[in-house]
């Protein structure tokens, strides 16, 4: 019974690593630019991605439940 609970245990932790990776990569790492010079617009700005942001969440959370059952 030791061996399923260990197992369950990595299995949750994994799974938070995961979601928060998920997480983080939502948010743009690259350098944005933003330039307005004379009418002139550049712009270069990433947007924040939603949908990792919430399987990041959704993993977070479920990694939580399963190293708490395990």
């Amino acid at each position: 019974m030791a061996k399923k609970n260990n197992f369950m245990k990595i299995i949750g932790i994994i799974m938070v690593l995961v979601g928060f990776i998920s997480i983080l990569m939502a948010f743009p790492i690259i350098s944005q630019t933003y330039f307005n010079f004379a009418g002139i617009v550049e712009t270069d700005l990433s947007p924040i991605d939603v949908k990792k942001i919430t399987i990041g969440i959704v993993l977070v959370f479920l990694g939580l439940f399963v190293y708490k059952k395990g």
